[in-house]
């Protein structure tokens, strides 16, 4: 089976705007991930994401919801390419979707505050005091302002 239609393979780690909204789509093709960032990259900048089911995709991509999660099949593979291809406007649906998730799930800003509250928890659960006083603002206020 090949892949339909025009792709590329590229690696790159400067101007990813700029890769991302030259595709149509991105596919993340992983045997093993723990959180893929390219994906919320992705899905940030309004892009449909195929993905295997690996590392975080699950919890990321409801299938066929915000993304597609493929097997690593060659065949699922071209299936899912092909239905993207050819279901332009179920395609432009999924990326809105994954930008809707990604703006609601994907900021650093929310994402220390959770990493804060995790840590706080496990530490009050440990040591069972309250690390900080109500009135002083919180790390990720302190960072991110």
């Amino acid at each position: 089976d090949f892949i339909p239609g025009r792709y590329s393979f590229v690696s790159a780690s400067e101007y990813l705007g700029d890769f991302y909204h030259a595709m149509d789509a991105l596919c993340l093709l992983s045997t093993q991930e723990g959180f893929a960032l390219v994906m919320l990259e992705a899905m940030m900048c309004g892009r449909p994401v195929a993905a295997t089911p690996v590392g975080a995709v699950p919890e990321v991509i409801c299938d066929g919801r915000n993304g597609l999660v493929v097997s690593d099949q060659p065949s699922q593979i071209a299936r899912a390419i092909s239905q993207l291809r050819d279901i332009p406007q179920w395609a432009s649906g999924l990326a809105l979707a994954g930008r809707a998730y990604a703006e609601q799930y994907g900021h650093a800003r929310r994402m220390a505050g959770e990493y804060e509250r995790l840590l706080t928890g496990l530490w009050e659960q440990k040591f069972g005091a309250a690390v900080k006083a109500n009135s002083q603002a919180s790390f990720a206020e302190r960072i991110w302002g």
